[in-house]
């Protein structure tokens, strides 16, 4: 369900009459993006790269912006209803395999997972878009050191890789949740800033995002704690004249540069570690962007540009994929009710140039801005809203106060789970009728036979599989019941003897934005006698 957001404490949701009489149509807005699209796939290097600037190439910018590129080509197809790598039916097919391979003939494989080895958190977080984008988990990748892999495997690699190089509490606390350029034990990962974090959770937002939107990942519960932590520190406090709500570039303060660019940013990781739009942080960062939505120009601080939503296409983007996360389509601005994304479409459309690329807005602004390829994709992704829905992450105990869970593949009863409550999360949000189990979080699972509401468990955050036998812990648990042998029919009885994951899915309530949820615990399926392996 769409959120419309009027202003802040507002309680009602109020249909609007007020229509911006300016904006562009849906037709000119097909059209833009064609015409973006046919120079974009004109501009595909013999390499299958998209170069980030003819006069500035390198490794660490043009894997960041051919992953960007491909990202817009792959959503483009699946709006359509089409398959982007066949290219029988999709014209763009041949353009965004090639960039995939590209992608994958530059990766790093090592210890800490899969990454790039230069600006690893930009090159690894658009690489996670575009990947996830494919919708084709089973693909296997022919090029680079991961040539035989899976784009699942490779996928998963990434997150670990996310999850490795988050920081951590060990210099400086403020920087505890964010992402640095790279993590190189050397420097003790003592800095994170709004831009890298940015990219880093959108990546790995996009691979937690069900399909067609994603490969239906999970992220790991303490890097969406440690991100938690992070946005509080980045955010502006709103305790007095000079502070508004928006987001810092650094959470320890050395250079502010509050502005819409970062605020958009803040706003999706928000998204991200589960909070309500109505949320006074959540409510804070949106009324930053109200104030300030008509800066342009100079500001005083590091960078000497407003980089608001006019000035910048990647401001444009980042407002976007916040405002999307939490379904806000219209906004307040000196005192009046607008649609953002049609004054935004409308500043898109006129910048265009005949040749379908992108005029410069405002040539005083780097941050990427010089960059043809990369204002053409960040102007694509916003005028077609290009943001998987949100994932929440959630605990999930099967045959809860049990340790290991073993499944008994003969037994005719039934299979007990709990998602868990927690001090910020009510599982009564949650709609009973969207769950299922899973062996495979991107196909079709089995339904509860019944549910109910009790206390049984208490939250794990050790590893996947390993676990504890702790009861209720005051906090109420959605408890499910499936039928043992609907479960087993999800090809168990091939898993003799081995211990699994099974993924829990569903959605909250429509009142309370109908967010995807996901959940993962681990049954060690029983063998059969006369078949052990």
């Amino acid at each position: 369900m769409k959120k419309y957001i009027l202003a802040l404490g507002m309680v009602a949701v109020l249909l609007l009459s007020m229509a911006n009489v300016n904006a562009a149509t849906e037709q000119e807005i097909n059209e833009s993006i064609n015409k973006g699209l046919v120079w974009l796939a004109g501009q595909q290097e013999p390499d299958g790269s998209w170069r980030y600037n003819s006069n500035w190439s390198s490794l660490y910018t043009d894997v960041a912006t051919t992953a960007l590129v491909v990202l817009k080509f792959e959503d483009r197809a699946k709006e359509m209803g089409l398959d982007p790598f066949n290219s029988t039916e999709y014209e763009y097919a041949n353009n965004v395999t090639a960039g995939l391979n590209y992608i994958f003939s530059h990766v790093v494989n090592d210890t800490n997972g899969v990454h790039f080895s230069m600006s690893d958190t930009y090159s690894t977080g658009t690489a996670m878009m575009a990947v996830a984008a494919s919708d084709a988990p089973n693909r296997v990748i022919t090029t680079g050191p991961l040539a035989g892999e899976t784009y699942q495997t490779a996928l998963q690699g990434m997150m670990d890789w996310m999850d490795y190089s988050q920081q951590r509490n060990i210099n400086f606390s403020c920087d505890e949740g964010g992402w640095d350029y790279g993590a190189d034990p050397m420097d003790n990962r003592d800095w994170a800033d709004q831009s890298n974090t940015g990219y880093a959770t959108l990546g790995i937002g996009f691979a937690s995002a069900p399909s067609p939107s994603g490969l239906g990942l999970t992220i790991p519960a303490a890097v969406l704690t440690r991100l938690d932590t992070y946005i509080n520190n980045v955010q502006d406090p709103m305790n007095g004249d000079n502070w508004d709500g928006g987001s810092w570039y650094l959470p320890c303060g050395q250079w502010n540069m509050t502005n819409i660019l970062k605020t958009g940013n803040l706003i999706h990781e928000m998204a991200l570690v589960g909070d309500d739009v109505s949320d006074t942080r959540v409510q804070n960062a949106i009324s930053y962007i109200e104030n300030h939505w008509n800066d342009t120009g100079q500001q005083p601080e590091f960078l000497p540009t407003s980089l608001g939503w006019k000035d910048s296409y990647q401001a444009m983007f980042t407002m976007m994929k916040g405002f999307e996360a939490f379904g806000i389509e219209t906004i307040t601005v000196g005192g009046s009710d607008i649609d953002w994304f049609n004054e935004v479409a409308d500043v898109i459309i006129a910048n265009q140039n005949t040749n379908g690329s992108w005029k410069r807005i405002n040539v005083n602004i780097s941050e990427g801005e010089e960059s043809a390829n990369l204002r053409a994709a960040w102007a694509l992704l916003t005028l077609e809203r290009v943001v998987p829905a949100v994932t929440k992450t959630v605990y999930v105990d099967i045959k809860p106060s049990s340790c290991p869970n073993p499944i008994n593949t003969k037994s005719n009863g039934v299979l007990p789970v709990a998602v868990l409550g927690t001090e910020d999360f009510d599982v009564t949000t949650i709609d009973q009728s969207s769950i299922q189990i899973k062996l495979d979080p991107g196909v079709e699972g089995v339904s509860p036979l019944r549910w109910n509401y009790e206390d049984v468990a208490t939250p794990f955050d050790g590893e996947l599989c390993d676990c504890h036998d702790l009861n209720g812990d005051g906090f109420m648990d959605l408890t499910l019941k499936f039928d043992t042998q609907d479960v087993v029919a999800m090809n168990l009885l091939t898993l003799g003897g081995e211990t699994i994951p099974l993924t829990i899915t569903g959605s909250l309530k429509e009142e309370f934005g109908g967010t995807p949820i996901e959940g993962k615990d681990c049954v060690l399926v029983l063998e059969e006698k006369g078949k052990k392996k």
